[in-house]
């Protein structure tokens, strides 16, 4: 079966800034792209003498209007990709953005999920931002997120040559290794294996961290040749491996978060949230599944 790539998009350039990557990533798989925006019903407000409070009630005709022109606009930038010789279609989702999204993305059995998001600040990083942050705890399906620069995006964006793939030691953030895998080998990808220690590590410690990412690399049948294991000791993870991407031309970094709330949610925003919300080059987060 063809993979699929569902693809948000609210209506902004912003939010279009994910398509090149999107498109680069559709071509380097070979999966269609599924273009979705989520409706939001349009209401009236009507005041009554009678009950108290005001009383919502959908404004019908121009509701219509609205779903009318998103899907016009869906069509439009479908086309646009379509004439990149690419397999596109479209859907007009309704209910809360969230789950409408994460529902399509199982329906599909979607690959991925390809977003924009602001890392910077301002009314675009409070509204893709924070649908990022509860796909992020949400979704079971991957999410690659493109962080938006200042100027176009590049077009076409060339393969991702350098994948960093973070690791914590535990074995549910080992389930992003194979998806890493997934996409390198489709873009002859080499990889480097991160691991970040306390710094007053003892040399038995980073001896033992270097063995396991050897392991790991081994165990995840990566080439061997295009595969790097690099132990760092650092107080601050997610500065360690933002500096490490930025001074080794890493195109994707890769990391797992950790569940919903409670201590998972707070690893997760102490690292994963950190980097997503630093970093200037496309993250892919995944929400690694219990085992039964």
């Amino acid at each position: 079966m063809q993979p699929t790539i569902l693809v948000p998009l609210d209506g902004s350039d912003i939010g279009e800034d994910a398509l090149p990557t999107a498109a680069m990533l559709a071509r380097q798989l070979n999966a269609r792209l599924h273009l979705v925006h989520v409706h939001k019903a349009i209401m009236l407000v009507y005041s009554s003498d009678i009950c108290i409070g005001q009383v919502p009630t959908l404004n019908t005709p121009l509701d219509n209007q609205c779903r009318a022109d998103e899907l016009t606009y869906l069509e439009t930038t479908a086309q646009r990709l379509r004439e990149q010789a690419l397999d596109v279609d479209v859907t007009l989702l309704s209910g809360p953005v969230d789950e409408a999204l994460s529902q399509a993305a199982v329906v599909d059995q979607a690959e991925l999920i390809v977003m924009s998001t602001h890392a910077r600040g301002g009314a675009a990083r409070m509204v893709l931002g924070s649908l990022a942050d509860a796909l992020i705890r949400t979704a079971a399906t991957p999410l690659v997120l493109v962080h938006v620069q200042d100027g176009p995006p590049a077009d076409p964006v060339p393969p991702f040559g350098h994948i960093l793939i973070g690791l914590d030691g535990a074995h549910l953030s080992e389930q992003v290794v194979p998806i890493a895998r997934r996409l390198g080998d489709a873009m002859n990808s080499r990889y480097t294996l991160i691991h970040i220690l306390p710094p007053h590590s003892t040399g038995s410690q980073r001896s033992a961290a270097q063995i396991y990412l050897n392991n790991l690399a081994l165990q995840a049948e990566l080439n061997p040749a295009t595969t790097e294991g690099v132990m760092l000791a650092d107080e601050h993870p997610a500065e360690a491996i933002l500096t490490y991407a930025q001074t080794h031309a890493v195109d994707l970094i890769v990391l797992a978060t950790h569940g919903r709330g409670g201590l998972s949610r707070l690893l997760y925003g102490s690292v994963t949230d950190s980097v997503v919300q630093a970093a200037d080059r496309p993250i892919l987060v995944y929400r690694p599944q219990e085992q039964a």
